[in-house]
């Protein structure tokens, strides 16, 4: 690779998704033909350097909800059974010293961030 980045996640045994430093976008990973290779590109905001390693992706299976933050914002990503990925929500959060976590049930937002330094709780509403 000619990139580096600080995120990446599997979403199945053979699906994985890598966000490259200091760009717009998340890269899906497919397993064919006994390798991984890269099978799409999707749209991520950051409108900023992103340098935290410490808000790592994560995947809330029983939703097909991934959690993925680039520089200000944070991302509520849903994908479908075809493998269609799709910014569902982005959070802008104009600082990019942000913390969180979704709950296991995916639920359940929690985070902190600098600007405001308040801990924010936020519930799912299905739409």
């Amino acid at each position: 690779m000619d990139v580096h980045g600080y995120r990446l996640s599997f979403i199945t045994d053979n699906l994985f998704l890598f966000q490259p430093y200091n760009k717009e976008e998340i890269w899906i990973y497919k397993f064919s033909n006994d390798l991984f290779t890269k099978a799409n590109t999707f749209h991520a905001k950051s409108d900023c350097e992103d340098f935290g390693t410490s808000f790592p992706q994560q995947f809330i299976k029983s939703k097909n909800i991934i959690l993925a933050k680039n520089g200000n914002y944070i991302h509520l990503i849903k994908f479908d059974i075809q493998d269609n990925f799709e910014v569902h929500q982005s959070i802008n959060f104009e600082d990019q010293c942000i913390y969180g976590q979704l709950s296991n049930n995916g639920q359940c937002l929690i985070t902190w961030d600098r600007k405001s330094n308040f801990i924010q709780v936020r519930l799912y509403e299905k739409q």
